[in-house]
C-alpha cells in the first residue's frame, strides 16, 4: 500500500511540475486580425494578411506553425504561398509534414486541427492545410512581438460560399496542448467569401447541409422496386471521393429484425458520376425473405468497405428510414 502511494503522489507531482512548466515556458500567440477579401471571382489569386501578437514567457526559438482552412477544390497545398513578416525576422513557410512536429495522437496535422477547432460554419468539402516556417523564430523572455502573416492563395473553379480559418501555433507546442485557459494555439474564423463566375450552381458550404439521399418512386410500398440515389457531397461528407459505397439495411421481415450489410453484391452501390451514387432493390429480396413476407419498419445507411465510416440522416442523427408513400 505505501509504495502505491508513493506512486500516486509522484505522478500528481509530476502533472504538477508539467503544468507549472507550462504556464512559466510559454509562448501566447494570438490573432489580433484579419484582412481578407468579402468576394472573388473563380481562380482568381485572393490575398489575406493575418495580424499576429506573439507574448512569450521564455527567451528560445520556435518554427510557427499557421494553418489555413478552405475547400477541398481549392487545392491549397498547390496555389497558396506564405510568408511572414516581424520586427525579429522575416521568412517563408513550406508545407508541414508529420515528421516535423511529434502528435499525441495517430492523426494527420490536417484531422488534429479539425478534431481541436472544428471547421467554422462550413458543413463539409473543406480541411486545414498547415504551413511551417522554414527557420525558428527567436523571442526574448517579456518581449511582446506584433508581425504578420501574407497569405496568397488562389482559389477554385467553382461558384462557392465558404468560411476560411487560420490558425497560429508554435513547434514546441503543436496544436494537441491546451491547459485550461493556456492553449497552445490560437484560431480565426472569417465571415463567408463568396466565389463567383462559374457555370455551377452555388455550393453554400455556410448553409444548411443539403439532404443527401433521394428515393423513388414518389408513390411506393416496402414491396416495390425502389431506387435509393446517395450524394456523398451533402450532409456528413465522410465518403466524399471514396472509391465505393455499400448500402446497409435492416427491416422487420415477419415481424423478426433482419440486417444486410457488407461488401457482399447486394450491397455494392453504383457510381453514376463525381459523388453520386445508386442502388435499385426490392426489399423481400434483399432481405433474403419470401416473396410472401411481410417487410416492415425499414432503416438503412451508407458505408465505406471496413464499415468504420457510417453515413446518418442529417436531420436525426439516426439511420435514414424507408417511408412508404402511398398518396
Amino acid at each position: 500500500m505505501k509504495k502505491v502511494f508513493i506512486i500516486f503522489k509522484r505522478r500528481r507531482v509530476l502533472r504538477v511540475l508539467l503544468l507549472f512548466a507550462f504556464l512559466i515556458f510559454t509562448m501566447c500567440m494570438t490573432i489580433t486580425g484579419v484582412i481578407q477579401p468579402h468576394s472573388a471571382t473563380v481562380g482568381e489569386e485572393i490575398s489575406v494578411t493575418v495580424n499576429v501578437r506573439i507574448q512569450p514567457q521564455e527567451s528560445t526559438g520556435y518554427n510557427f506553425i499557421f494553418g489555413v482552412l478552405a475547400p477541398v477544390s481549392w487545392n491549397v497545398e498547390e496555389n497558396a504561398t506564405v510568408t511572414y513578416s516581424s520586427p525579429v525576422g522575416n521568412g517563408t513557410l513550406r508545407l508541414a509534414t508529420d515528421a516535423d512536429i511529434a502528435t499525441n495522437s495517430m492523426l494527420t496535422w490536417s484531422e488534429e486541427i479539425e478534431s481541436v477547432v472544428g471547421i467554422g460554419e462550413n458543413y463539409g468539402l473543406v480541411k486545414w492545410t498547415v504551413f511551417i516556417s522554414e527557420s525558428p523564430v527567436n523571442v526574448e523572455d517579456g518581449v511582446t512581438v506584433d508581425g504578420q502573416v501574407s497569405l496568397a492563395l488562389t482559389v477554385g473553379q467553382e461558384n462557392i460560399n465558404t468560411q476560411m480559418g487560420y490558425l497560429v501555433a508554435n513547434s514546441g507546442y503543436g496544436i494537441g496542448l491546451d491547459f485550461g485557459d493556456a492553449p497552445a494555439y490560437n484560431v480565426n474564423f472569417t465571415p463567408c467569401i463568396e466565389i463567383s463566375g462559374a457555370d455551377n450552381n452555388l455550393i453554400n458550404l455556410c448553409g444548411p447541409a443539403p439532404y443527401p439521399v433521394v428515393v423513388k418512386p414518389n408513390v411506393r410500398t416496402l414491396k416495390d422496386i425502389i431506387k435509393i440515389n446517395f450524394d456523398a457531397a451533402k450532409g456528413d461528407t465522410s465518403l466524399f471521393d471514396v472509391e465505393q459505397v455499400y448500402f446497409c439495411g435492416t427491416a422487420l421481415v415477419d415481424g423478426v429484425e433482419v440486417s444486410n450489410c457488407g461488401v457482399n453484391n447486394a450491397n455494392i452501390m453504383d457510381n453514376i458520376g463525381g459523388n453520386l451514387w445508386e442502388i435499385t432493390f426490392w426489399p423481400n429480396s434483399f432481405f433474403g425473405a419470401d416473396p410472401n413476407s411481410v417487410i416492415s419498419d425499414m432503416t438503412y445507411t451508407f458505408q465505406n468497405e471496413v464499415g468504420d465510416i457510417i453515413i446518418q440522416d442529417p436531420d436525426t442523427l439516426e439511420d435514414f428510414i424507408l417511408i412508404e408513400n402511398c398518396d
